[in-house]
């Protein structure tokens, strides 16, 4: 979500990582129950959930970019479709300003974008 701006469920079973549908649906519920994620529908299209970070979903930001940065190093000479975190623009020097800025820019298309709870 945070990332790769997916927001519903089936931007999610489209992903590379292909996903059992039963598996993503359980692991959503349990990100929505844990209060990490928060679902809601647009009024123009009520028949699609899409799913936000909660607050407490983008608290978690500085372990995933931590992460990144640790699989870029590590990782990326087993797996060569990873983009590597610089590619992104990330690096150890300004993972901090990165972070804020992708919390913010998420926050700022979150409030652009109309959607009513479900």
């Amino acid at each position: 979500m945070l990332l790769q701006d997916k927001k519903t469920f089936k931007d999610f079973t489209n992903s590379e990582e292909a996903i059992a549908t039963n598996i993503l649906t359980v692991r959503m519920k349990n990100l929505v129950e844990l209060n990490l994620v928060s679902k809601s529908k647009r009024p123009s299209n009520k028949k699609s959930v899409y799913y936000h970070l909660t607050e407490k979903g983008l608290s978690i930001a500085p372990i995933i970019i931590e992460l990144a940065l640790w699989a870029g190093e590590t990782l990326k000479p087993l797996n060569c479709v990873m983009v590597e975190p610089r590619k992104m623009g990330l690096n150890q020097s300004n993972k901090e300003e990165y972070i804020n800025n992708l919390v913010a820019n998420y926050k700022e298309k979150l409030a652009t974008t109309m959607y009513i709870k479900s």
